[in-house]
């Protein structure tokens, strides 16, 4: 089920997390979604999985965002927890005004 939504402001584009998985690691499902009309309707991207999401930055084409996410330490099983930062990136395709592909890259 969808458990977060962040619409991306002076855009026809949202945020949005739904929950499965084990939530003590990545549980939340990350995606970006870009309305094209009530016929299709939203064409969906996965950016990843994480315990949870904070946007930092939003501006056509682009959202910063920052992540927080349990990592598994394989030597000796511990999960630990951690905060990155991200840049996905898109650029408006075809007629519909909707990317084909987005980006997905740190930030530094």
């Amino acid at each position: 089920s969808v458990t977060e939504v962040t619409p991306l402001e002076g855009q026809d584009a949202k945020l949005f997390g739904t929950a499965g998985g084990d939530p003590a690691m990545n549980g939340l499902y990350t995606y970006v979604a870009f309305y094209i009309d009530a016929a299709q309707g939203w064409r969906v991207f996965r950016i990843g999985d994480f315990l949870d999401y904070r946007v930092l930055r939003a501006a056509p084409g682009v959202v910063d965002l920052e992540v927080q996410e349990s990592v598994l330490n394989p030597a000796n099983d511990e999960i630990t927890s951690r905060t990155r930062r991200l840049i996905v990136t898109w650029t408006p395709a075809g007629p519909d005004g909707a990317p084909e592909a987005i980006s997905v890259t740190p930030a530094r």
